[in-house]
C-alpha cells in the first residue's frame, strides 16, 4: 500500500494505491486527510513530502510484520521438534484433570507452563537430555534473575513434563536436580545486587497498621484497612481473605475445653490432600482477633491495591505483608512457633521458620 499526491484544480489530491488482490487506486476523501497527516492548505511539495513519509513508515511496518511472522514460524518449528503437539496437549489435559477442583492453582500452573515451554524452546533441549543439560538450565535461570522459589516451581514442572513424556514414550528420564546451596546463594546475591528488582514484601506490624487507621478512615478506605486487619490477626493469604466473602470457605466452632471460638478457613491451594483436610484452625483468643472476627462477619472488607499501600506506608508493604507479620505478632503474644505454623496452614514448621520468622526479632522470658 502506498500514497501518492497529484496536482488538481484545488491544489492537490491524495491517491491510495493497493496491490491486493490486484493493483487498485482510490481517491482519499478530504475529510480523511487529518488522520493521515495531510492538510487542505498544504502546498503540493508539502503534500508530496508527507506522502513520502507515510510510505516509508509503511515499509518499516511491513518489515516488522514479516520479521514477526518469521519468528513465529521459527518458534513453531522449534516447538514441534522439542515440544511435540500430541505430548504437550496430553500433558496440559492431565494438568487440567488433576487440578479441576482448584482453578486458582491451575491458573498459576498454566502461567508457569507457558514459561517452561519457552525455556525448552529457547534452549532446544529434548526431555531425555534435561539432566545432562542441567547447567544450561541453571545458567538460564541466573540470566533471568528469577527468585529461587520461582525456579523451584519451574524445575518441578519441567520434571513433571519429563516424567510424563517418559511414561508415554517408554523412555528413560532423570530429574533436573534442585538448586545446590552454592548456586542458590549466587542467585540470591545476584538479585540483591540488581537495583529495581522485585523482592519479597516486608511484614506488616500491628503498631504501624493501628496508627494508620485514622488516615484510611479520612480517605474513606476503612474497608481496605479492615482487610489488612483481618489478614494480620489471622495470618491469612491474600486470596483466603478475599474468599471470606463466601461463607462456604470459613466456619466458627466452639472449643469447649478452652472456652473460645475457633475460626476454620478453607485452604484452596492445598491440592495434594483431601478436601476435608484443607481446613486450618485459628483460635480466636486475643481481643484484637475477636474484633477481627466481628469485622469478618460484617463483610465490610476489601483488598487494597499495592499502589495504595505504597502511598500509605514508607516501606515495602504489599497485600502479602499482613501474613508475613503474623508469626512475630503471635510470638510476641506468647504463642509457640509450632502452633503458629498450624495457624498459617504450613505442613512443615521449617517453612514458618525459614520464610515467616524475623531472624532479628527476639523476646525475653516472661
Amino acid at each position: 500500500m502506498g500514497y501518492f499526491v497529484r496536482k488538481s484544480a484545488k491544489g492537490f489530491r491524495v491517491i491510495e494505491q493497493t496491490w491486493t488482490p490486484k493493483r487498485n487506486e482510490s481517491v482519499v476523501p478530504t475529510q480523511a486527510y487529518s488522520t493521515l497527516g495531510f492538510r487542505p492548505d498544504m502546498s503540493l511539495i508539502e503534500a508530496k513530502l508527507r506522502a513520502s513519509q507515510l510510505n516509508k513508515q509503511n515499509i518499516i511496518e511491513s518489515r516488522k510484520i514479516i520479521a514477526v511472522a518469521k519468528r513465529i514460524q521459527d518458534d513453531k518449528e522449534t516447538q514441534s521438534a522439542y515440544l511435540p503437539q500430541i505430548l504437550t496437549e496430553g500433558f496440559e489435559a492431565e494438568l487440567k484433570e488433576n487440578y479441576a477442583d482448584n482453578p486458582e492453582r491451575l491458573d498459576n500452573l498454566s502461567k508457569q507452563w507457558t514459561t517452561v515451554k519457552k525455556i525448552i524452546t529457547e534452549l532446544a533441549v529434548d526431555t531425555k537430555n534435561f539432566y545432562a543439560e542441567r547447567q544450561r538450565f541453571f545458567n538460564y535461570y541466573k540470566s533471568k534473575k528469577w527468585s529461587p522459589d520461582y525456579i523451584k516451581k519451574l524445575n518441578r514442572l519441567l520434571n513433571l513434563y519429563g516424567q510424563y513424556v517418559a511414561k508415554k514414550t517408554g523412555s528413560y528420564y532423570q530429574d533436573i536436580p534442585k538448586l545446590s546451596p552454592i548456586i542458590r546463594e549466587k542467585i540470591i546475591e545476584l538479585r540483591d545486587n540488581t537495583p529495581g528488582l522485585k523482592t519479597a514484601a516486608d511484614p506488616l506490624e500491628w503498631l504501624d497498621l493501628k496508627n494508620k487507621k485514622s488516615t484510611f478512615e479520612h480517605e474513606s478506605l476503612l474497608n481496605q484497612w479492615n482487610w489488612l486487619f483481618i489478614g494480620l490477626w489471622f495470618g491469612l493469604r491474600p486470596k483466603e481473605i478475599d474468599s471470606l466473602k463466601n461463607k462456604n470457605t470459613w466456619r466458627i466452632e466452639t472449643d469447649r475445653f478452652h472456652k473460645i471460638e475457633v475460626l476454620h478457613v478453607y485452604q484452596a491451594k492445598l491440592t495434594s490432600v483431601s478436601k476435608d483436610k484443607r481446613w486450618k484452625p485459628i483460635p480466636v483468643y486475643l481481643d484484637e482477633q475477636k474484633e477481627a472476627l466481628r469485622v469478618l462477619k460484617t463483610g465490610q472488607f476489601k483488598r487494597p491495591l499495592n499502589k495504595t499501600l505504597k502511598r500509605f506506608f514508607d516501606w515495602k508493604i504489599e497485600t502479602y505483608s499482613p501474613r508475613k507479620g503474623f508469626t512475630d505478632l503471635m510470638l510476641e503474644r506468647g504463642f509457640d512457633l509450632e502452633d503458629i505454623s498450624i495457624f498459617l496452614g504450613h505442613a512443615d514448621i521449617s517453612m514458618t521458620w525459614k520464610h515467616y520468622k524475623n531472624k532479628m526479632a527476639f523476646k525475653l522470658p516472661g
